[in-house]
């Protein structure tokens, strides 16, 4: 009993007695991070149907770390907000800058993870990119309802637009926005339609553009993705003796609804009832027990071992906590259709190819196809081969084809072909210098380049080549998931496109 009251929270009449704010700790233990993986969980107890509050226990959680995750929430994940508000019109009663705060409050449905933060050196603050904003426009006039009957007394039917709401916030596409997001008006608009910004009468107008941008929390509060975070110790309550008769009853009526039950063993014997402990989930800690001295003596042990956390969630940003563990399951195939001297290939691999695998390489897989638009000629001492870039760049594509072959393991495989593709001009002399910059044994890779392997390696990856459809016009080309459309947006921006194939997006999609 005296273990188990020191590594809880014990709530007694006035104060509490071993209150600390390391009742999760035990004297004389240190904290060890595999014990506490070990002991660890999560359990979900409550979503709303709309998916826009959850509330979950964090059991073996250490009250301090719960705090750490509730402050999290609120300060350090980030959104879309509307940050600049430039008014065109505004002859309403509602002041410029008060109708500035209010649009700025209006949750956006836009994922932050697609979008960047504003940079910091623009040299224009008004500077903007289609990878760090999002245009809005507001444009309402209120004017008579020429239809509306004599005797109407209520503004609905007297006017029209008398009350502007936020689905009269549209998105306006800048840079080719329209072009990056086919679904923009669904996908980047207002989170709630009905959210009233202000009231206006017949002759009045509003006309304003606004420009969103990322930020967190702990920047301003309307880049905050929760209404409300809060957490609690849950309690546990323990009926030291039973509780029988007339005291039942009123130990139930002590606690919420919920709390205590009280049941008839014997029907029609009211000595019978007994209160027993059915939710103590519910209990508010009211100490209103403490009231009845017959009450105080049965001992009522009132403990809490587990953090809840509760979160209304105002936006979707947040993915449930039992989906996280999905990420690891998704994958996305990239096929890469390139050219060893080729200089869009190079900047391919080592701008976009290279970076998108670092941040989310458990998540893809790479295929690399070296051939592009080379030509094959079997003759008959065996296949020649004609390439865009001349003799050299059929060298490196079949040292690179013969690397593939033999570098099973995935990174490294990558790795040295982009260190190879940096400078291809001489294949043979890269290829050993890469080889001894990455501890990579070259000679099994020499070797198949000099014998028949290496040619027939890219023969066959020339049939693989030509086998697409439509056939290549550019190099690099990439195929994503065996889809070939939006080739400029993969090749300016990889990690975006390959992240807007995943249901739930990896931590590495975050921009």
């Amino acid at each position: 009993m005296e273990e188990n009251r020191k590594s809880r929270v014990i709530l007694e009449e006035y104060g509490i007695p071993n209150a600390s704010e390391y009742t999760h700790y035990q004297p004389q233990q240190d904290w060890n991070l595999h014990n506490f993986k070990k002991e660890f969980r999560i359990q979900v107890i409550r979503e709303s149907e709309d998916e826009r509050e959850l509330e979950f226990d964090l059991i073996g959680y250490p009250v301090g770390f719960a705090n750490a995750f509730r402050r999290v929430l609120l300060s350090e994940v980030p959104t879309m907000a509307i940050e600049k508000v430039y008014i065109i019109n505004n002859t309403s009663l509602i002041q410029d800058e008060v109708l500035a705060h209010r649009l700025g409050l209006v949750p956006l449905r836009a994922d932050p993870r697609l979008f960047e933060y504003p940079s910091p050196n623009a040299k224009d603050e008004d500077e903007v990119s289609d990878q760090d904003t999002l245009r809005y426009e507001l444009k309402v006039s209120c004017t008579w309802n020429s239809q509306a009957p004599k005797d109407a007394r209520r503004t609905s039917d007297m006017y029209k637009n008398s009350n502007v709401y936020s689905k009269d916030i549209k998105w306006v596409p800048i840079g080719r926005q329209a072009e990056l997001y086919p679904q923009g008006t669904e996908q980047l608009g207002v989170l709630e339609n009905d959210i009233l910004v202000c009231k206006m009468r017949p002759g009045q107008e509003i006309h304003a553009f606004m420009h969103a941008v990322k930020g967190i929390g702990k920047d301003h509060a309307k880049f905050s993705p929760v209404a409300t975070a809060s957490y609690r110790l849950l309690p546990d309550i323990q009926l030291i003796k039973p509780v029988r008769g007339e005291m039942a009853d009123r130990l139930k009526n002590c606690f919420s609804i919920g709390v205590i039950e009280v049941i008839e063993h014997k029907p029609g014997d009211p000595d019978s009832r007994e209160a027993r402990v059915k939710n103590a989930r519910y209990d508010s800690c009211s100490r209103n027990v403490f009231q009845h001295e017959d009450l105080k003596g049965l001992w009522l042990n009132f403990t809490q071992e587990k953090s809840g956390i509760e979160a209304q969630l105002q936006d979707n940003q947040l993915v449930t906590l039992s989906q996280r563990d999905e990420w690891s399951k998704q994958k996305v195939h990239i096929a890469v259709y390139y050219e060893a001297l080729c200089p869009d290939s190079r900047s391919f691999f080592i701008k976009q190819l290279l970076p998108t695998y670092h941040k989310i390489q458990d998540n893809i897989q790479i295929e690399l196809i070296p051939y592009g638009k080379a030509t094959t000629v079997n003759t008959e001492s065996g296949y020649e081969f004609m390439c865009q870039h001349g003799p050299i760049e059929c060298k490196a594509n079949i040292i690179h084809a013969c690397s593939i072959d033999i570098l099973k393991n995935s990174s490294i495989q990558l790795e040295y072909i982009s260190c190879m593709i940096k400078n291809n001009r001489e294949p043979v002399n890269i290829m050993e210098i890469c080889a001894k910059k990455m501890n990579v044994d070259y000679n099994p890779i020499f070797k198949c380049f000099v014998e028949d392997k290496g040619k027939e390696l890219l023969a066959k990856y020339g049939e693989l080549t030509n086998s697409l459809m439509p056939r290549i016009s550019f190099i690099p080309t990439v195929i994503l998931d065996g889809s070939a459309e939006n080739q400029a947006r993969i090749l300016k921006n990889l990690l975006q496109e390959v992240c807007l194939h995943f249901k739930i997006m990896p931590e590495g999609c975050i921009l």
